[in-house]
């Protein structure tokens, strides 16, 4: 993965109760934030969470409102890898999420 990489998530379940796990290896040494687009077709009081974990550890859960069909973007920082090997789990507490894509962005690179 470089400075801003869209994941390949083209074999992601988004219903109730799975997870995926993706290995991703990382070209630079630095603070990373993840960015998804996601979209629900359900009214916008209903809440989508989905879960990401990292190497074992959550670090992020998105709740998603429904957006009547529309694509909103959340982004949200990762923190600091000086591993080159990283693992991310995605787990879906709900069904009726979409994911349009997934970004991993390098904030800031660390020598």
């Amino acid at each position: 993965m470089d400075r801003d990489t869209p994941l390949d998530i083209s074999g992601i379940s988004t219903e109730k109760g799975a997870s995926s796990v993706l290995g991703v290896k990382l070209l630079h040494q630095g603070i990373y934030a993840i960015q998804i687009k996601a979209r629900c077709d359900a009214g916008e009081l209903a809440q989508v969470p989905m879960s990401i974990f990292m190497n074992h550890g959550v670090v992020i859960t998105f709740t998603i409102n429904g957006t009547q069909g529309e694509w909103v973007v959340r982004s949200s920082d990762l923190g600091e890898f000086r591993f080159p090997h990283q693992y991310l789990k995605f787990y879906f507490g709900q069904s009726g999420l979409e994911l349009g894509e997934v970004r991993m962005i390098l904030k800031e690179e660390l020598q």
